[in-house]
C-alpha cells in the first residue's frame, strides 16, 4: 500500500495517495516516510501549519533526516522567514 500511494503522489494524484497515506499513518504511526509524504501533500493544499507539523513530526521520528529541514526551511523561505529558513537549511 505504502508504495501505491507513492506512486499516486508521483502520479499527481494527491487526493488519492493522502487518502491511502492517511489509513497506513494509523497502523503505522512512527513511520517516517509517511509523515514526510503528508507534509508535501499539505504544503501542497496549502496547509502549511499541517505540514509544518507533519515535517516536525520526521525530525522527532529522525533527527538526522536532512529532507526534514530543508522541507521546513523551505516553507520558512517561502513566507518571507529567510533567518528561520537558515536556521533550518544549517541543521543539523
Amino acid at each position: 500500500m505504502l508504495e501505491k500511494a507513492c506512486k499516486l503522489f508521483q502520479q499527481g494524484k494527491i487526493k488519492e495517495a493522502e487518502e491511502i497515506f492517511n489509513k497506513l499513518i494509523t497502523k503505522d504511526p512512527k513511520n517516517l516516510k509517511i509523515h514526510y509524504y503528508l507534509a508535501l501533500i499539505a504544503k501542497k493544499k496549502g496547509e502549511l501549519h499541517k505540514a509544518f507539523d507533519f515535517g516536525n513530526k520526521c525530525l522527532s521520528l529522525n533527527p538526522e533526516f536532512l529532507d526534514g529541514y530543508n522541507f521546513l526551511g523551505g516553507i520558512f523561505y517561502e513566507n518571507g522567514d529567510v533567518d528561520k529558513a537558515i536556521s533550518y537549511f544549517e541543521k543539523p
